[in-house]
């Protein structure tokens, strides 16, 4: 049973294109680039919001805006990772707490 799952929830091949990615390394060097890429942060910013929508009172400070816009650490992503529950898509199934 273990193995069946297990080969269940294997990702043997990528299309890319008009190739097709097999080999275990390349399939990770891939997926790791796909979500970079798609989560990463944008060369060129698409938008930009006026600040004159907010009163003072309302906007956050430099210091939170700071921390809200800095790069996500190694660890806090590990955490982030370990502490998902499996075999469920975020946001679903029974939350640890």
């Amino acid at each position: 049973m273990q193995k069946e799952k297990r080969r269940k929830n294997t990702i043997f091949s990528l299309e890319d294109g008009d190739s097709i990615i097999k080999e275990q390394n390349q399939l990770l060097e891939h997926a790791t680039w796909y979500y970079k890429t798609l989560f990463g942060p944008s060369i060129d910013p698409i938008m930009e919001m006026d600040s004159a929508c907010w009163e003072d009172n309302e906007k956050i400070s430099d210091a939170d805006n700071a921390k809200l816009t800095s790069p996500f650490s190694e660890e806090e992503v590990k955490r982030t990772i370990f502490d998902m529950e499996k075999n469920t898509a975020p946001g679903h199934g029974s939350a640890r707490r």
